[in-house]
């Protein structure tokens, strides 16, 4: 390891980044030994492979593309790409990509990488207008799992946000809709479509029946579905009468 190595090994664990080293073909030659902690991989396990090989779907040709063309921009390239983790969970992260020469005067590839995905997610929560809506806003991870929802879910529906995050949103759907909801909810997650007006009979707290329609779109960047809910239930009463 030269100099110049050790120097940038120091520097990046201290903060949490991850430090490559590559070949002009974009073959792993060394990277920190945080690799294991911040993405848990063990730096023995990766070398000799080719970075893009880490990387989810089509940011592949993307991170590719951004490395080959290193040498010709001779300036710093910034990349935000999904890497793939050992458990094949998906995290986000930012690339700061240049080229070096070392000691002996190769020419390799810096890749200095963070883990973006929890600023990102929370970023998506702080827009005014989540909670200002008239509408029903909720975003769930693939799980099914309540990341957030809005002030609006508890004046429709007398649950509290706390309730809800517990127990998740299946809790306002009438019995005879989970299913269905369900395998709508499964579609969503690997169909990367949109749902529009998606109508259904939920119910609240105290066992009114409310009709919303939903629409959702889901997004495998962060693993996150998007949803919005406005009740019909006024339009609705005169036809049920």
């Amino acid at each position: 390891m030269t100099e110049l190595q050790k120097i940038l090994f120091s520097l990046v664990e201290k903060n949490g980044i991850v430090y490559f080293l590559l070949d002009t073909d974009h073959t792993i030659v060394s990277c920190s030994e945080n690799m294991v902690s911040v993405f848990g991989y063990h730096p023995p396990s990766i070398i000799g492979s080719k970075l893009e090989k880490f990387c989810f779907g089509k940011d592949r040709d993307h991170l590719s593309k951004l490395l080959d063309s290193t040498f010709l921009s001779n300036k710093e390239n910034e990349i935000e790409f999904r890497l793939l983790l050992s458990d094949r969970s998906l995290r986000i992260v930012s690339a700061t990509i240049l080229a070096l020469s070392t000691d002996n005067e190769d020419q390799k590839i810096a890749v200095f990488m963070r883990d973006i995905t929890d600023q990102l997610n929370s970023k998506l929560f702080k827009d005014s207008f989540f909670n200002l809506s008239l509408d029903l806003f909720a975003i769930l991870d693939f799980t099914g799992k309540v990341i957030e929802i809005n002030e609006m879910w508890y004046e429709k529906f007398g649950y509290t946000k706390e309730e809800l995050i517990k127990f998740g949103i299946a809790k306002v759907f009438k019995s005879d809709e989970r299913l269905a909801a369900g395998r709508m909810y499964d579609w969503l997650k690997v169909s990367n479509e949109s749902m529009h007006d998606y109508e259904m009979e939920c119910c609240s707290k105290t066992g009114e029946t409310k009709f919303i329609s939903w629409s959702a779109r889901s997004d495998a960047l962060p693993g996150l579905v998007f949803l919005v809910g406005r009740d019909f239930t006024e339009k609705e009463k005169p036809n049920k009468n």
